[in-house]
């Protein structure tokens, strides 16, 4: 008997593992999809090559794995369970006594395994793929203005790229810090509506990418605004106008959004500690305090969704043989998008203080446990032709 018990373990392994790789390599796939947007704009700023292509895809898939490897296990599941259902196999492990407890043995070590490195993944590895990909486009940022300020201006040469702007210098000295006769403005693709042309007779820019600080200052120049649609112009003087170079190329690609929320590129130590120094500024009723308090406990409760959906996948795949095949799959999708629903539309409340960010994070995954717990006893009390969901077998349900 102990001989048959391995040899069924190993069998369910078998159906579950090829399935789960090959539905996680496609979900990635579709992660890629949903983000070509922003990939493409890496591209656009730096450049079409091996390294810029695969190194930003790595690092934007790392942060999904939280979700994608829990979903992926899920349908792994339901798709090895629904054809052992329809093949008559999980009825005849019942029939020849090993009981729902010793079938799903595989499934059990399988979520044990997946929880800790969903663990891992949403405490360590979201963080750092994040941290990666802003470094590595702060690196290639740096490249790209290096090449712009040391390579491309020239004098009298018209830059069309210098941070959505056209540059235009009439002297340049060989440092490349010192600039005469300078014209400004932006493309159309930047102010497709306004007209404005910035020009002083002197520049200068100061500081380097090494240090954190490139700055362009214009002395005793002029400058033109147009607006297109009511054709109303205005001039004016200025001694001294600053650009800080950085920043602006650094809000082109990041956004502003994603240079106020920094602490998403925390590992949870990190963001333990980075909570304490706001506790200890007294603002626990801020924004700032409640958005990282929920990502905090967040991550820790994402560590019950390959138990969450493992669960989901098994009451999915047991199935009647008699019923439609691809009812399964559209349960499964309308499991994922639920869970996705319920599981974010605490994030807003939590934020603006509305309910507790612990109770925010905790409250989805472990209503969403016991539910699956309730429905899997069920479920082993049942003949496989009987739902689990079904009003009439529910015990507080239907009884008369």
């Amino acid at each position: 008997m102990k001989g048959v018990s391995i040899l069924l373990f190993r069998y369910i392994l078998t159906e579950i593992i090829p399935q789960f790789l090959s539905t996680l390599f496609v979900l990635c796939a579709v992660v890629v999809i949903s983000q070509m947007i922003r990939l493409s704009e890496f591209l656009l700023a730096f450049g079409i090559s091996f390294e810029n292509i695969f190194l930003p895809i790595t690092f934007i898939v790392i942060p999904f794995l939280t979700f994608t490897i829990p979903v992926a296990f899920m349908f792994a599941v339901m798709l090895s369970f629904s054809r052992m259902s329809m093949d008559g196999e999980y009825t005849a492990m019942l029939a020849s006594g090993m009981g729902m407890k010793k079938i799903l043995r595989p499934v059990a070590g399988l979520t044990l395994i997946l929880v800790f490195i969903c663990a891992y993944c949403a405490n360590h590895l979201e963080s750092w793929g994040r941290s990666e990909y802003l470094a590595y486009t702060f690196q290639k940022t740096q490249n790209e203005l290096d090449n712009i300020i040391r390579t491309k201006m020239q004098p009298g040469v018209f830059v069309e790229d210098f941070l959505g702007y056209t540059f235009y210098a009439e002297k340049v000295d060989s440092k490349k810090e010192n600039f005469g006769n300078v014209v400004i403005c932006p493309n159309k693709t930047t102010q497709p509506d306004k007209i404005s042309v910035v020009s002083a007779p002197r520049a200068s820019i100061k500081g380097s990418m090494e240090k954190g600080s490139l700055t362009m200052t214009l002395f005793e120049g002029t400058s033109i605004n147009m607006n297109s649609s009511s054709q109303e112009t205005s001039v004016s003087k200025f001694d001294r106008l600053e650009f800080d170079i950085l920043r602006i190329f650094r809000e082109q690609l990041f956004g502003t959004k994603d240079q106020s929320e920094d602490y998403r590129s925390l590992a949870t130590p990190k963001l333990y500690s980075y909570l304490k120094t706001l506790e200890g500024s007294k603002e626990t009723n801020s924004r700032r305090y409640l958005k990282p308090l929920y990502l905090f406990h967040y991550r820790i409760a994402s560590c019950l969704s390959p138990v969450i959906f493992g669960i989901f996948g098994i009451l999915l795949g047991i199935s009647d043989q008699r019923r439609p095949k691809g009812r399964g799959y559209a349960y499964a999708i309308l499991s994922v998008v639920f869970t996705f629903i319920f599981v974010n539309s605490m994030k807003g409340p939590a934020a603006n203080g509305l309910i507790p960010a612990e109770f925010a994070a905790w409250f989805p995954n472990t209503s969403l446990l016991i539910l699956g717990i309730f429905l899997l006893y069920r479920r082993n009390k049942l003949p496989p032709s009987e739902p689990a969901l079904s009003l009439k077998n529910l015990s507080l349900i239907g009884r008369r």
